[in-house]
């Protein structure tokens, strides 16, 4: 679509559609033939929340509280992140980020 072309209300009721159905912005911008931003901006005209960057988070929320209730009750983050499939950078993360203290690392004898 050309710069400064009016979309039509069907097609802006269409990306509409297609962002609360959690279409990626740039696939929905290339299918309606304009910018990511400007979908964003629409939806959240529409009443919809904006996302968060870089998309969804990837990691299940439940997966982040079975992370910090096991670092908090004592579980050795190695132990954590192969029973997790996490990396130890995620459950430091995650731990700091739910205010969990961090554990001081031992020092090998």
């Amino acid at each position: 679509m050309p710069v400064g072309t009016p979309i039509p209300a069907e097609t802006k009721a269409a990306i509409i559609r297609d962002y609360v159905a959690g279409e990626k912005l740039v696939v929905i911008a290339m299918t309606h033939g304009t910018h990511p931003r400007y979908v964003s901006i629409l939806a959240q005209a529409a009443g919809h929340a904006p996302r968060p960057a870089g998309g969804a988070p990837r990691i299940k929320p439940e997966v982040v509280r079975a992370v910090v209730y096991a670092y908090a009750n004592g579980e050795a983050l190695a132990s954590i992140t192969e029973r997790l499939m996490v990396s130890a950078d995620t459950v430091t993360r995650l731990v700091k980020m739910a205010g969990v203290p961090m554990r001081r690392k031992r020092m090998p004898r």
